[in-house]
């Protein structure tokens, strides 16, 4: 057996001012050249967690317990508080020595501080990813590294941990809530963190065959899900974690019944053409090779849209152009038969509001009321029209009996909401939406995108989302635009653009483990499998939500 590199015996902590335990009593052991993965839902001790494995939470409360440390030297990765580069120092990344050649193909350009700057959030994460790579240590500490990347460069990321693991026999230990995308390499041991408890700790075998994650805020592969569906037993399946190489007797003979009794789900047809974009294109002036290159959609009443393609493929500044936040260099944009101008600008940002990824700005003294009625007096609404907006919207995105609490002291999932209401109060047509599931755990993913979805489905309001998502592409769109390099290369649907190797490539995104196990398990029509699967767990959901 090998050498523990840390132990922890009955160990708790407390933040300093808090009443809660932020850990509760975890007893367990750590031994040199591991991998593991801690999972857990936000809010579930696991960042706690790591701090504490790094020795860098001391001085932020109290350690109850004991702690045996054989130190060694360690590096941990943050995606959510990473120093920003200095152009002294990006000019250094090509020079890095990383193990995966796919890392050194991402960075070969020297970067100044000024171009960092425009790169996308997700471009961003993976420079500082790199750079935060030292392969003279032996402990690598992961905290969510998958955070705001594409599909792609998480299975390349991935791919870098793993090789640290595997050629320089490093500990290492990730913290995620992204479990599938973590299965695309070996994983030798799982911690399941719950309210500060290590509630699992074993094989990633023997956890995925409990029905134990999606209670606990964790989505479980959806190729599991499907066999839970259709009432396979899970123990009868041979390398589950391994969906390429499962067996199960009669394993597709049962999902091929279960997809027989699944109704097709009918969607109503889409109305009228509200918004058309002829040959638009638009560069940034400090760097002419990013932004949309000439692009021609259309997009109709009552549309659920998703956009998906690599980070810095030009899907923000599509949301940009679709919402009157920058006018196009070239062609033109025709809201419901008028094209856009200088002049008319104002009057189409109302109508078609572009909800960014990130918190609301908003004064800590600030009530949920106020903030909805500082929007409303930005576009002009009468006192009277106010206070109704206000209402209906809150009561649509569920958020009426917290109209006078203080927006600062809502939740991320509740600041999103009231992003929404925000939006709802503009009487838009069109809401263009970047990125809602990022980041965000099984449930409030599910709480978000349900919002989301019952807005398109039960106020017929026309959507578009931009996302890395698979699972929100497939589950919660009816038609996806597929862009790379500033470019629009498919208008196809979701399963069409998943089933597709060329689409999968060209988006970096990554096949669903849905296609793989239809692949595996030799079903005659996986096309037909993936898209009654997600609209069956779509609705499973919005019925237990």
């Amino acid at each position: 057996m090998k050498e523990p590199w840390i132990e922890l015996k009955n160990v708790s902590f407390q933040y300093r001012g808090v009443d809660e335990l932020a850990l509760k009593n975890i007893n367990l052991t750590i031994r040199r050249g591991e991998k593991v993965l801690v999972l857990g839902a936000n809010e579930s001790g696991k960042s706690t967690f790591i701090k504490l494995l790094m020795n860098q939470i001391t001085e932020q409360g109290s350690v109850f317990g004991e702690i045996i440390r054989h130190e060694e030297e360690t590096t941990v990765v943050d995606a959510t508080h990473l120093e920003h580069f200095l152009s002294d120092e990006t000019s250094r990344i090509a020079q890095t020595q990383v193990l995966d050649q796919q890392i050194n193909e991402v960075y070969q350009t020297d970067l100044s501080e000024e171009s960092f700057n425009l790169l996308s959030p997700g471009e961003q994460a993976i420079f500082r990813f790199l750079k935060s790579l030292h392969t003279t240590q032996n402990v690598f500490l992961f905290d969510e590294p998958l955070k705001n990347v594409s599909p792609h460069m998480g299975e390349v990321i991935v791919d870098t941990i793993d090789d640290l693991h595997q050629k320089l026999k490093a500990t290492v230990i990730i913290s995620e809530h992204h479990l599938e995308e973590m299965m695309y390499r070996p994983i030798d041991r799982v911690f399941v963190m719950s309210d500060g408890r290590v509630v699992f700790d074993g094989a990633l075998e023997a956890l995925l065959r409990q029905n134990l994650l999606a209670s606990l805020g964790i989505r479980e592969p959806l190729y599991i899900t499907a066999m839970r569906y259709a009432g396979y037993p899970t123990d009868q399946v041979v390398n589950i974690a391994k969906v390429n190489h499962l067996f199960g007797p009669k394993l597709r003979q049962t999902i091929q019944s279960w997809i027989n009794t699944v109704p097709s789900f009918i969607y109503p047809k889409p109305g009228e053409v509200i918004l058309e974009a002829k040959d638009v294109a638009y560069a940034y002036a400090n760097d002419r090779t990013r932004g949309v290159k000439k692009t021609n959609l259309t997009i109709r009443q009552g549309e659920m849209i998703s956009v998906c393609g690599d980070n810095g493929s030009g899907k923000t500044t599509l949301g940009r152009l679709l919402s009157g936040a920058v006018l196009p260099s070239e062609g033109e944009i025709v809201w419901q038969g008028e094209a856009i101008t200088a002049q008319n600008v104002d009057r189409f940002k109302r109508e078609v509001p572009f909800i960014r990824h990130r918190r609301t700005r908003m004064t800590i003294t600030e009530s949920v009321h106020d903030y909805l009625m500082g929007v409303i007096h930005h576009y002009h609404y009468t006192q009277t029209d106010s206070e109704h907006a206000i209402d209906q919207a809150l009561k649509q995105v569920d958020l009426f009996d917290k109209m006078d609490q203080i927006v600062a002291n809502l939740s991320f999932v509740e600041q999103r909401r009231l992003a929404l209401a925000g939006a709802l109060v503009r009487d838009p047509k069109l809401v263009i939406i970047e990125a809602p599931t990022e980041g965000q755990d099984f449930e409030h993913f599910r709480a978000i995108m349900n919002y989301i979805y019952s807005l398109n489905a039960d106020l017929g309001l026309t959507i578009m989302i931009t996302t890395h998502d698979i699972e929100t592409m497939l589950e919660y769109t009816r038609r996806t635009f597929v862009m790379a390099r500033g470019h629009i290369i498919a208008d196809e649907t979701p399963v069409k653009v998943i089933t597709s190797p060329y689409l999968v490539k060209q988006s970096a995104l990554r096949t669903t483990s849905l296609n793989a196990f239809a692949q595996r398990i030799d079903l005659m029509d996986p096309y037909t499998f993936i898209q009654k699967f997600m609209d069956y767990d779509r609705e499973v959901q919005r019925l237990t939500w």
